[in-house]
């Protein structure tokens, strides 16, 4: 164990990945804490100004100018703080816990997440590990969890539909008011559109059923580990080289470097996977489509 005193990580530098630490502070968001993990925000969750997450957005996932001003605003006012610091008045400098605030931008039927116990004022920042490999079971066409299949799966907007529906089935006969439905769409959305573009040249992809396209999306196991571990993914940056190990010929590991945005997310883009995210899920909630 380690302090990150001043935001900063004495082990890892810059933006390699840091678990949190004895005192550091999360919140209910994957997105967020992978920045803090990494640190394009302060690692101890602590002093995030408005500026502070408007160019750690930008920096860590990419996203436009735009996106990442609506994101940062509604976020400060949905949990009663304004965005600029004024005298007397609460706002300017927020904190990570401060974010799971129950039912602003925190809400229940999350992913990974138990709802809100009832009493409690913010939503639990524990991750279900459980519930992780669920996910896996939404996925269209199918694939196994940790099978040789799952490396060369694609998530795209349908699948995150079903994990949607299915999420928010768990919570009967509660429900998940229409705003809070589309903050939940919206955060899967942006990820969606972030890694999208990644690999998918180089990537044969499945034939998805009863059409003749390839699915495109992305990576489950990036998914899964922005998800589970709250970390961004490594990318390969050389390809498999032959050393000698006591004299036979072996395989030796690809390097990896940590995953950078190679294109701007928009606003526009987001929109419009929500779109498609919430037809998948409110076709299933109607009956018209299976789980």
């Amino acid at each position: 164990m380690h302090e990150h005193s001043g935001g900063t990580c004495p082990i890892t530098g810059n933006n390699a990945f840091c678990p949190p630490q004895k005192g550091d502070l999360r919140s209910v968001c994957p997105a967020l804490n992978a920045m803090a993990n990494h640190g394009f925000i302060p690692r101890d969750g602590r002093n995030l100004t408005f500026f502070t997450l408007f160019h750690g957005l930008k920096a860590c996932y990419g996203l436009s100018s735009s996106l990442a001003t609506v994101l940062v605003t509604g976020g400060f006012l949905a949990i009663g703080r304004l965005p600029i610091h004024i005298p007397f008045v609460p706002g300017g400098v927020i904190d990570l816990h401060l974010v799971g605030l129950h039912n602003r931008v925190e809400h229940d039927a999350s992913l990974v997440h138990l709802n809100t116990p009832l009493g409690h004022k913010y939503g639990p920042v524990e991750i279900q590990e459980e519930w992780v490999p669920m996910l896996v079971n939404d996925i269209q066409p199918p694939t196994l969890f940790n099978s040789p299949e799952f490396l060369t799966t694609f998530v795209d907007e349908a699948d995150v539909g079903r994990m949607r529906a299915r999420r928010q089935h768990d919570i009967l006969p509660k429900k998940l008011d229409p705003v809070h439905a589309e903050v939940a769409r919206g955060e899967m959305a942006i990820i969606l559109g972030v890694w999208n573009s990644e690999y998918q040249r180089k990537h044969e992809g499945k034939q998805v059923k009863g059409e003749s396209r390839e699915k495109q999306g992305i990576p489950l196991q990036w998914l899964l580990q922005w998800l589970a571990e709250e970390r961004l993914p490594d990318i390969p940056i050389s390809s498999e080289s032959k050393m000698e190990v006591d004299g036979d010929s072996d395989i030796a590991p690809k390097k990896t470097t940590m995953w950078r945005p190679n294109h701007k997310q928009t606003l526009r883009d987001v929109v419009n996977r929500s779109k498609r995210i919430r037809k998948v899920t409110e076709a299933i909630e109607s009956g018209e489509a299976k789980l």
